[in-house]
């Protein structure tokens, strides 16, 4: 069974597919779950402790030839990162402009249809950090579905959880999401603390 819905895009090839598999082999690590048929989709990996993270979700967006996006600062598209980001599925956003953020990767959203968007929200490999709630308003403005991918490090699994319902409670939404994120371990064996996570949220 294909674990990438007809509706998302894709991109790559068995190359593409062989260099996944083969990362993800080498780092020790494996899948489990699918991704939900949905055409757009805001993808929430959590926990973030260290940059082998980053590897990591490379293997899998090689390994399922997936087409994602991600958010940087348009600081970092200029020369000679600007061509690579750009290939690799990055969105240039200005936190300073006055529409703000969420509307420039919400724009860009409408305008291409199937979009996965992979975020990080934590913000940090920092222990405790806030949660950056840019994902929720972005999912509730698209209508994007929202979906945990969980990073197991004491088993090395990427866990894809179901796709989350939102309501109109954000606070209480926010809570439940992280909470799925709880039980799974980060790098150093700590796991998300909860309260900081939503405080000030």
């Amino acid at each position: 069974m294909d674990p990438v819905p007809p509706s998302l895009a894709r991109r790559g090839g068995a190359l593409t597919r062989w260099v996944g598999r083969a990362l993800l082999r080498t780092l020790g690590w494996r899948v489990e779950g699918t991704l939900p048929d949905r055409d757009r989709i805001i993808a929430i990996v959590a926990p973030h402790s260290t940059y082998v993270d980053f590897l990591v979700a490379i293997g899998l967006v090689f390994s399922w030839n997936l087409r994602i996006r991600f958010i940087g600062k348009k600081e970092l598209f200029r020369f000679p990162l600007r061509t690579i980001l750009t290939r690799l599925g990055g969105i240039p956003v200005d936190r300073k402009a006055s529409h703000g953020f969420v509307d420039q990767v919400a724009a860009v959203i409408d305008r291409e249809g199937k979009t996965l968007l992979g975020i990080a929200p934590e913000g940090t490999r920092k222990y405790g950090a806030r949660w950056k709630t840019g994902f929720y308003r972005i999912a509730r403005q698209t209508n994007a579905a929202i979906v945990p991918v969980t990073l197991d490090w004491q088993r090395r699994i990427i866990g894809i959880l179901p796709a989350v319902a939102t309501s109109d409670d954000p606070k209480a939404d926010l809570e439940q999401i992280v909470a799925q994120f709880v039980p799974f371990p980060r790098k150093d064996g700590r796991t998300i603390d909860l309260a900081r996570a939503i405080s000030g949220n």
